[in-house]
This record gives structure tokens, C-alpha cells and sequence, in this order.
């Protein structure tokens, strides 16, 4: 496995991990949920630094042919969590409750349709927008991909005519 692999695998388990971590608590009740902590000062401002240097690797990597953009992943929680815990809170003057994993019937009777679809909205921007920044480079990535299985093939193809 070579480096850049390495990195990819490592952005990928790093940017999910973030996000499933986050949306899952200790049990069924969402005021657990880890993504409360980004509610209180302490808590929220080491999240943001930790996702922020994340970020700035990530902005380094940008134009690599892997998909390390999912170092992007916390902040992108962060900062669509807080826009969308604000339109809530206009809304029905408290934070927002993500219910996520199938959870049915709904743990909390608060929770109304708009807490789910901006639930679901926070998790696709998380993990779907680090896919979409790299849209401009699939072709020049399966190009790379092609080249490298061509040589690989062309290698053993030489192996095995030396031993013959």
C-alpha cells in the first residue's frame, strides 16, 4: 500500500468516525448526544480547533488525487450544525434534536419534521461534500488508477516471460 492510500484511508475513517461519533450518545435520548457539546463554550472551541488544523491539512491535500478531503468533515458538521441549531432555535426557542439510527418510535416528543430533515441535511453536508470537491478530478484520478493497473499488469506479464 503506498502513502497516498495510506492518507486516503486514514481522511476517510477520520472524516466519518467525526461525524457518526458526534451524532451518537451514550443511549437513546438525544440531549446525550455528543453534538450538544458543541453548545457549551469549552467544549465547542476545542471541537473547532481540532476540526480547523484537520481543515488546514486537508486544504494542503486538495489537489492530490485522493479523496482527503474528508478532512473537511468536522468543520463542515460544525459550522452546518450551527446554522441549522439557529433556525431551530428561532423557530422553537430551543437547540436542535438530530435523531439518527432508525430510532423509532421517536425518543423525544419534541422533535418535530424540520429537527430530522436538518438531521439528515448536517449528515449529507458532512459526507457528501468532500465527495463533491473532488468532482473535478475523478477523470484525471481513474486515468491514474488505469495507468498504475497497466503497469502492474505489464510487470507480471515480464515476470512471468522470465520464467518461462
Amino acid at each position: 500500500m503506498d502513502a497516498d492510500s495510506i492518507l486516503t484511508l486514514f481522511s476517510l475513517f477520520f472524516g466519518f468516525s467525526y461525524v457518526l461519533f458526534m451524532l451518537y450518545g451514550r443511549n437513546r435520548n438525544p440531549l446525550t448526544y455528543r453534538y450538544n457539546e458543541l453548545l457549551t463554550k469549552d467544549k465547542r472551541n476545542k471541537h473547532f480547533i481540532i476540526a480547523l488544523l484537520f481543515s488546514v491539512l486537508g486544504a494542503f491535500r486538495l489537489d492530490s488525487l485522493t479523496l482527503e478531503t474528508y478532512y473537511f468533515s468536522p468543520i463542515l458538521f460544525i459550522l452546518s450544525f450551527y446554522f441549522f441549531n439557529t433556525i431551530i432555535f428561532s423557530l422553537y426557542k430551543r437547540p436542535i434534536l438530530i435523531e439518527v439510527g432508525g430510532t423509532s418510535p421517536l425518543v423525544n416528543k419534541k422533535a418535530r419534521f424540520l429537527d430530522r430533515f436538518f438531521g439528515f441535511l448536517i449528515l449529507c453536508i458532512s459526507l457528501v461534500t468532500p465527495l463533491a470537491m473532488k468532482y473535478t478530478k475523478f477523470d484525471e484520478i481513474n486515468s491514474h488508477r488505469k495507468r498504475i493497473k497497466m503497469t502492474a499488469t505489464i510487470l507480471e506479464k515480464q515476470e512471468k516471460m522470465r520464467f518461462c
